[in-house]
């Protein structure tokens, strides 16, 4: 059987480059091991939004709402955003109001 890629219509709410590289650039790494949150960061950074619009649905691509976090990291948020989310909240709400 012939497998076909999976179109993916382009998200209405990217994350810019300019964005990545604000968020990049403010939490100067990955920020789950400023929350202490288990294992080692693997070095490969990505934009995580941390309040979702709603069940699989990312929230909005603003800096108050991305972090940046290693792709191991990013799971660990991912499968338990219950622990994890409020903490996130937390440490943007301190960044930003610094910024």
């Amino acid at each position: 059987m012939k497998r076909t890629a999976i179109r993916r219509k382009p998200h209405k709410d990217p994350v810019t480059p300019d964005l990545r590289e604000y968020v990049l650039t403010r939490d100067k790494g990955c920020v789950g091991r400023w929350l202490l949150m288990e294992g080692e960061c693997d070095g490969r950074l990505e934009i995580d939004h941390v309040l979702n619009g709603g069940v699989g649905r990312r929230g909005p691509s603003i800096p108050l709402n991305c972090v940046s976090l290693c792709s191991l990291h990013h799971r660990a948020k991912t499968d338990n955003a219950r622990a994890w989310r409020p903490l996130l909240v937390e440490y943007l709400c301190t960044v930003e109001q610094a910024a």
